[in-house]
């Protein structure tokens, strides 16, 4: 279902505190009094009210910003328990100020669990890897993740365009299920909706509001495999993989498949 623009106002609310609203008013061109004169400060307080979800993985990715939290609060504690690990650490590899990250996300099979992710990007145009979210823990980019799963479904955004691409089940590897492009993505934020074969996103801020989902029945398995479902390829599994700024197999010991520009990861999951 298209969400409105009230509809995602609420959703911002719920993830960003009641705190982010100016800022995300002002991005998708709404009028407001406020909005205009606490721009900066709507933004350095995003990622503080990101916490106000109880349950939320936050991950701040931005050097040298103005959040007023101290570098051993850059990821939140929940990232650490319950369905949350951190594959890979904040670590800004290439110098380019911006860190990386990828977060294990432990689906619970059997349930109407909703993994909802928000990214928030920064002022100036991402370029690069900025968002993945995979099925396999070796996924690349691109849909391949070197033939150790066939549930390998892998969600990418790479500059300016989101793609989505099947796994291998009757599936070309790499075979491209749907996509957007974006006229930029600078000041923008975009939520994720994921769960058992179905992908949902709405983007906001700077240029517009634009949302879209791709779901597959079961049969045929062409999204995330997230409800136990049998691989062909490697054991089954109930994981999903969330980073920021690279692909979850971004090459070692240095990755190369990495991107700037995305600030903020906020991850929660919904039962």
């Amino acid at each position: 279902m298209k969400q409105n623009k009230s509809m995602s106002i609420v959703l911002a609310s719920k993830y960003f505190g009641s705190g982010a609203i100016t800022f995300l008013l002002l991005m998708a061109g709404i009028p407001s009094v406020e909005a205009n004169s606490n721009l900066n400060s709507s933004r350095s307080n995003i990622y503080r009210t990101a916490t106000d979800s109880p349950t939320a993985c936050t991950v701040h990715l931005l050097n040298g910003d103005d959040h007023s939290v101290s570098t051993s609060t850059q990821v939140s504690p929940q990232c650490y328990t319950g369905p949350f690990s951190v594959l890979v650490e904040p670590n800004d590899s290439n110098g380019d100020g911006w860190k990386e990250t990828c977060i294990k996300v432990s689906y619970t099979v059997g349930t109407d669990t909703n993994i909802a992710v928000s990214t928030i990007y920064g002022l100036n145009e991402p370029s690069g890897w900025t968002f993945n979210a995979a099925d396999s823990l070796t996924n690349n980019g691109y849909g391949g993740d070197a033939g150790t799963q066939s549930n390998d479904a892998e969600v990418q955004v790479l500059g300016d365009v989101l793609s989505i691409y099947a796994n291998d089940y009757d599936n070309a590897p790499g075979s491209k299920i749907s996509g957007a492009v974006f006229p930029s993505l600078h000041s923008t934020w975009i939520q994720y909706n994921i769960h058992d074969q179905y992908l949902g996103w709405t983007k906001g801020g700077y240029g517009g509001w634009v949302s879209g989902s791709s779901e597959t029945p079961n049969p045929p398995q062409m999204l995330f495999a997230l409800a136990g479902e049998p691989d062909a390829t490697g054991p089954s599994n109930s994981d999903i993989y969330i980073c920021a700024n690279r692909v979850v197999d971004g090459g070692t010991p240095t990755p190369t498949r990495v991107g700037k520009g995305l600030r903020d990861l906020v991850i929660d999951v919904q039962q």
